[in-house]
Parts: C-alpha cells; sequence; structure tokens
C-alpha cells in the first residue's frame, strides 16, 4: 500500500509587520500615519481611542502606500494607532494580520467656543471664546450658503488676527437659514494646520416687514404707528430710541413688546425740544441670542419746546375768549385747541381743532353751553398732520 503525504503552507501569514510607524501633522480631526512599506505587502492603518480600546479601521481599503492621513472624531482626545499587514487586498482573505508596533498621540484642542449668532437686518454677528494656550494665527469662516465672501469650507473667509473675538458678516438674505462654522488656523496655506470646525446655532434671518407707518410726539409721549406682514410668526418687536426715552435705550438696550399683534405704542418720558431716533424691528424670541429682522427707522421725532402759556380763559354767555403767550424763538405752524366736552368744532385731543396761524394768540370759542364746565387745553404744532406738537397746556 502505497501513502502519500501532502505538507500546506499557508501564504495567507506575513512574517513581517510594518515598520517605523510614526504619526505627523497632528490636527484637532485627523493624523497622518508613516511606516517603511514592503513590495506585495498590503496594509490597513487603524486606531482607538481613550472612549474605546477596541480599534477601527481607518481606511476603506487595504494600502500599498505609505503615509496616510486618517479622520479623528474627537478633537483633543489620546488616540493609538497601529498597522496591520496583509498578504492580499480583500479583506476576506488573509486572517487578522501582522501588528507593528503601536503610537500614541494627542489630537490637537478644538479651543474655538462659538457663544453667539446674532442675525440683525441681512448682518450675521458672530462671537466666540479661544483658549490662547494653543498660539494660532488667526480664525477661518465658513458659511452655507454664502454670506458675501465668507463661502463654505472649500472657500473660507480668513482673519487673520489671533486677537478677533467678534465679526459681522454683512449681505445676509433676509428669510434665509444659515449654518455657519469657525475654525482657528496657524497660517493662510491650503495645509495649514487648525482647529476642528464647531458650528454656531443655525443662524436665521426673519425678514423686515415692519414697515414704521407714524411717529406721533405729543407733549412728553411720542405715539407709534407700524405694519407687519403676518405671514412671518414672531414673538414681538423691539424698539430702538436714542437718546433713551424711558426704558426704551439704544440698540445694545431696547425696549421689548412682547406681543405679536401690538401696532401702536406710546413712549412715556421724551423731553420737549429733543430730537429722536426711534427705531422697530420683529423678533422671534427675547435672550440676546433671538432671531430678528432688521431695524428699520421712523422718522425723526422732534419734540417742539412747551412755549405756549395760557393767560387767560374768559367765558361770557356761548362763548369762551381765551388768551395765550407764545415764546417765538421756536418756529410752529400754528396752535391746536382741545375742549371736554366739545365746543362746537373743539373736541377732545383725538379731535382737536387746528388754528393754522403762528401769530394768533386770542381765540373765541362759540357754542359753549351756560352751566356747564369745560377743560380747554392748547398746544403749538409745526404741521397739520399731528405728528409734531408741544405738550397740551392749560385748562378752564
Amino acid at each position: 500500500m502505497y501513502s502519500y503525504c501532502h505538507k500546506y503552507t499557508s501564504t495567507y501569514a506575513v512574517t513581517n509587520a510594518a515598520t517605523d510607524v510614526s504619526v505627523s501633522n497632528p490636527q484637532t480631526d485627523s493624523i497622518t500615519v508613516s511606516w517603511t512599506p514592503i513590495a506585495g505587502v498590503y496594509y490597513m492603518v487603524q486606531y482607538s481611542n481613550g472612549t474605546s480600546s477596541m480599534y477601527k479601521d481607518s481606511l476603506d481599503t487595504r494600502t500599498q502606500t505609505s503615509p496616510q492621513t486618517i479622520s479623528l472624531p474627537i478633537p483633543g482626545a489620546e488616540y493609538t494607532v497601529r498597522v496591520l499587514a496583509f498578504n492580499y487586498m480583500n479583506s476576506t482573505l488573509g486572517g487578522d494580520g501582522v501588528e507593528s508596533n503601536n503610537v500614541t498621540f494627542t489630537a490637537v484642542p478644538s479651543d474655538v467656543v462659538p457663544t453667539r449668532a446674532n442675525p440683525s437686518g441681512t448682518n450675521i454677528t458672530l462671537e466666540w471664546t479661544y483658549n490662547d494656550t494653543h498660539v494660532v494665527s488667526g480664525f477661518r469662516l465658513n458659511c452655507i450658503p454664502a454670506v458675501g465672501l465668507c463661502g463654505d469650507k472649500r472657500s473660507p473667509l480668513d482673519i487673520p488676527d489671533n486677537t478677533v473675538r467678534t465679526y459681522t458678516l454683512p449681505g445676509a438674505t433676509p428669510g434665509q437659514d444659515y449654518n455657519v462654522s469657525i475654525q482657528a488656523y496657524v497660517n493662510t496655506t491650503p495645509g495649514s494646520v487648525q482647529s476642528g470646525w464647531v458650528e454656531f446655532d443655525t443662524v436665521k434671518l426673519v425678514p423686515s416687514d415692519v414697515v414704521p407707518t407714524s411717529a406721533n410726539p405729543s407733549g412728553t409721549d411720542i405715539t407709534l404707528d407700524w405694519t407687519y406682514n403676518d405671514t412671518h410668526v414672531v414673538s414681538g418687536f423691539r424698539l430702538s430710541c436714542i437718546p433713551a426715552v424711558g426704558l426704551c435705550g439704544d440698540r445694545s438696550s431696547p425696549l421689548d413688546i412682547p406681543d405679536n399683534t401690538v401696532r401702536t405704542y406710546t413712549l412715556p418720558g421724551a423731553t420737549p425740544g429733543q430730537d429722536y431716533t426711534v427705531s422697530i424691528q420683529a423678533y422671534v424670541i427675547t435672550t440676546s441670542d433671538s432671531v430678528q429682522s432688521g431695524w428699520v427707522e421712523f422718522d425723526t421725532v422732534k419734540l417742539v419746546p412747551s412755549d405756549v402759556v395760557p393767560t387767560r380763559a374768559n367765558p361770557s354767555g356761548t362763548n369762551i375768549n381765551l388768551e395765550w403767550t407764545y415764546d417765538d424763538t421756536h418756529v410752529v405752524s400754528g396752535f391746536r385747541l382741545s375742549c371736554i366736552p366739545a365746543v362746537g368744532l373743539c373736541g377732545d385731543r383725538n379731535s382737536p381743532l387746528d388754528i393754522p396761524d403762528n401769530t394768533v394768540r386770542t381765540y373765541t370759542l362759540q357754542g359753549a353751553t351756560p352751566g356747564q364746565d369745560y377743560t380747554v387745553s392748547i398746544q403749538a404744532y409745526v404741521n397739520t398732520t399731528s405728528e409734531l406738537c408741544t405738550e397740551w397746556m392749560g385748562g378752564v
């Protein structure tokens, strides 16, 4: 009987592991791994981090090329990399591969922290903090869709100043949502060392559908009217006053009206003789990071000084004879009378009687009722639109 013996030799196992494994160019989201390759051998780079001791493949397929740049999921984390050697490119053949030495390193921390993205009209103002422990050249912004010179991550906007912590992007489109990210960089070359991209909250620009229609000063009050397109739901409206009127300050300390149905508002506490610049915007929430429309200005509000001085109200039968003085320093169009209850054409302050002559200092009201008490007031006005007036003065 003959017997045959066949010796089987596996060609799958690789006896030579990758040598001289090292890392370079550490960034927040990647690292470059190098080794000395051997002809005919295929390699897979793997990594693990402090959150898991399990190694993960970092390449889509095995390779014969060194170096390889791999992605890292956690900026600032500690990683360990190794290189496995195989006889075959096909990952279904060849067992587990031969391990190289391990190399441990720490990824670059992402120390850029977005703190605020404040849209206003066509502008987006960004604010952030940065840990100065890591010296960088500046910051890089990306915008999707583009805002002015700020494009996506292939065409970002560089801010070559590492002391900057705020930046305003002009040219945004009202009604558009934007995704804005920031990273720190070391130089302006394409291969610059940089932190990972960190996103601001999605920036939503409310359309500027607020339309100021009237700013009516009267005495120490300013009554504002506006319209708003209800297509865009907002939380309320915000007023800015320069100089301040009561609780209404400039755009850094505005007055919120948390009611989206309001279309008129009276500001008390204005100073007669003072000019005011009043603006309005719609907002979605009441936090400092609120999504809001652009500021829209009312016409400049001019308060005429209260230089009208009633001197006499003399009733006679059905007539009331009025007299007053006025300081001609402030040129006005005429005088306005209010009567409660009404006397002839002179009604209350919503339906007063205008005397369109600034030289008049006396007037007789006709049609009063004997035995009736009347409250009569006067103010000077600049035009007949009821928009520029002094405070109401006097009474009978």
